[in-house]
């Protein structure tokens, strides 16, 4: 098993929060998922948007939107197709590589709204600061 998957996440994936289990447990084994390694902190090169969408954020590419701070994860080719279920890829989320403010130049995969699929009743998450950093 190869975790060579790069996935940034910035919402209720990461540590702490409810679907984080999608990465860290094998619900077959009903112990800790080997497929995936924690590789730290992270923040998008790239602009966002982001939206609260209740228990989660959605995020859509905005060049006049802000950082996203999340993090890095290196998952196997099983706990990628879980992850793709659960952010309901290519219906409900899209993903793209892109790049990330790290020590090393890394491309992961990140889940986003296509621009289109915003509509009016999404609440855009304002702050002040120039990076998103996701709190529920």
């Amino acid at each position: 098993m190869s975790n060579e998957n790069l996935v940034f996440v910035y919402g209720s994936l990461m540590q702490g929060h409810h679907n984080h289990e999608v990465i860290s447990f094998d619900f077959d084994t009903h112990s800790r998922n080997k497929g995936y390694d924690y590789l730290g902190k992270a923040k998008t090169i790239d602009k966002f948007a982001m939206y609260d969408m209740g228990s989660f954020p959605a995020i859509s590419f905005d060049e006049d939107g802000k950082q996203v701070s999340g993090e890095l994860y290196a998952v196997d080719d099983a706990t990628f197709d879980l992850l793709d279920t659960l952010e309901g890829y290519p219906e409900h989320y899209n993903r793209k590589l892109v790049k990330l403010d790290v020590d090393e130049d890394i491309e992961a995969w990140i889940y986003f709204y296509d621009p289109e699929s915003v509509d009016d009743t999404m609440e855009l998450i304002n702050i002040e600061s120039d990076v998103y950093e996701w709190e529920y």
